[in-house]
Order: structure tokens, then sequence, then C-alpha cells
């Protein structure tokens, strides 16, 4: 991940929240992994912040780094493919970034997870969600194949993409003090069209969708989309 610039994309997200979602005193953040935007983008702005993830160890790496920058996030262990659709809503905005939403692999897992989404959001509050497209996997083939190596650590990335199933398989083998480990993540990339139904059969209205980190209007040959919602 370390081409990715997140004080950019904090701001960037940040332009998006002023634009839209005016000053929102409580932020939740799904899927925040080790709290990389987290750490930048609750610098931009004044509110109550809780990072969550469903990974423990993800979890447990974003709190040594909180630890080791003063932050005052909340930070704590939370699956967004579990949240009790009949949840108190509580936040005025929600954050789902980077792919999280590509993990659930049918748009039924999708919906459920958003429907629970929505219950944990005011009335008047917001969602915005990022994912990635079936342009993104036929265009950046190239990208995802790679290898490098970090002090003891080394690994090697592959990657597939069915265009039928729409499914983009990613393997890593890691090399780590001498320990092998391996790894398969499977995402789907879903059109503007499917993730557009998919929100509104989970009762949210569609603000803005915008095209990779731009306020260029999403479309089908889009390689990532920041979608704008609220509660329908």
């Amino acid at each position: 991940m370390d081409h990715v610039d997140y004080q950019e994309w904090a701001e960037y997200i940040h332009g998006l929240v002023h634009d839209y979602a005016g000053e929102p005193a409580d932020v939740l953040e799904l899927g925040c992994g080790t709290g990389s935007f987290a750490f930048e983008f609750a610098d931009m702005i004044d509110c109550r912040y809780r990072a969550t993830d469903g990974s423990a160890s993800m979890v447990r790496v974003a709190r040594e780094k909180s630890a080791l920058y003063g932050s005052a996030i909340d930070i704590d262990v939370l699956d967004f493919t579990a949240v009790d659709p009949l949840s108190k809503p509580g936040y005025d905005l929600v954050l789902l970034l980077y792919d999280g939403i590509n993990y659930l692999t049918t748009p039924a897992d999708v919906e459920s997870a958003l429907r629970g989404i929505r219950s944990l959001i005011r009335p008047e509050g917001h969602l915005i969600l990022d994912q990635s497209t079936p342009a993104n996997s036929v265009n950046n083939a190239d990208f995802f194949e790679d290898k490098g190596t970090e002090g003891l650590a080394s690994y090697i990335r592959r990657s597939r993409y069915d265009a039928v199933t729409g499914l983009h398989h990613t393997t890593f083998d890691l090399l780590i003090d001498g320990e092998a480990y391996h790894e398969h993540h499977v995402q789907r990339a879903y059109s503007l069209n499917e993730m557009s139904l998919c929100l509104s059969n989970s009762g949210f209205e569609i603000v803005a969708a915008f095209e990779d980190f731009t306020r260029t209007p999403a479309n089908e040959q889009s390689e990532r989309v920041q979608w704008v919602v609220r509660p329908a």
C-alpha cells in the first residue's frame, strides 16, 4: 500500500464532506485497516471519530500506531457485514473506502451489509462509499502483478480477473523472517449500475457519484467510483 497517498485521499474525502455532509459531529469509519486514512482525516475535521475493522490484527496495529501518534481516535473491532439492521442510528457520517464493499461477492451480500450500515446513520446523515469497477480490473492488470522486498520480508502478488463472474482473485506469497505465508483475496468488481441498484434497494438516495478522486460524474468506464448517499 505504499503507493497510496493517504493525505491526498483524506483531502479529497474531506472536500466531499464539506460540500455534501456539512459538519458531522460523529463519524464512523468502517474497514479502517491499520488506520492510515483515519489518522490523516481525523486531523482535518472537528468530530468524534471512531475507526473500525473486522480484523482484530488490523485493529491491534491501528491502536499501536494511535499510541505512537498520540491520537484520540477510538479504534474498535467491528465487522461491517454483521451490523444489526435494527441498530440505533448514531452517526452523522459513515465512511467505507478503498474496496471494502468489493469484498462482498454477491449483490445480496452487498445489500444486506448496506441495510445494516444504513441503520447506523442518522436521518440527515450521509454515507461515503468507494468501490472498484470492472474497468479497473481490466485496465490495470499489469499493475496488480508485482513483487517487493522490505527488510526481512518479501512478497509476490499475482492477479486474475474473470470478466464473466466479475470476480477478481489476488494471491500473495509472503516470506517474513523465514516463515512462508499464502493469502488469497477475492473481490467482485461491480459496475456503476450494479452498485446504484444495490444502494437503492438498501434504502439509500444517491446524492452524487464521482470518478476516481475527481468531481467528474462517474460512468461505466470509470475505474473507481466515490458515492455520496443518504438514507432515503
